[in-house]
């Protein structure tokens, strides 16, 4: 299992930024998305919508697979700065530099926008 950085997730949540669309001050364990949002959210959407809000990518395992996507990041409508920090940590973990890389960029990106 090789998991790397998804590149559109990573503009994706640039976006959402960009769009004010974010929260600061939340818990993950509370803010992640559930499996039954996760099924919910696929029954509305494609897989590559699906993939935009996990910063890891398996390649290896097929497009159609919640396996394929790692590391969420929100909750299907907003970037969550906890979803960050926890996609940072275990990727910190599996030694996923460039995972690591792009979360820190978000994060910089989030303290900028909150500097005020």
């Amino acid at each position: 299992m090789t998991v790397k950085l998804n590149p559109q997730a990573l503009e994706h949540a640039k976006q959402l930024l960009d769009d004010d669309l974010y929260m600061i001050n939340t818990f993950w364990n509370s803010s992640a998305p559930t499996a039954e949002q996760e099924r919910r959210y696929l029954e509305a959407n494609t897989w590559d919508d699906y993939g935009k809000w996990y910063l890891g990518i398996d390649s290896d395992q097929p497009a159609d697979s919640p396996k394929r996507y790692q590391l969420p990041y929100g909750n299907f409508q907003k970037l969550h700065r906890s979803g960050v920090i926890a996609a940072r940590q275990r990727a910190a973990q599996e030694h996923q530099q460039e995972i690591v890389d792009g979360a820190d960029e978000l994060l910089d990106l989030l303290d900028r926008l909150n500097a005020c």
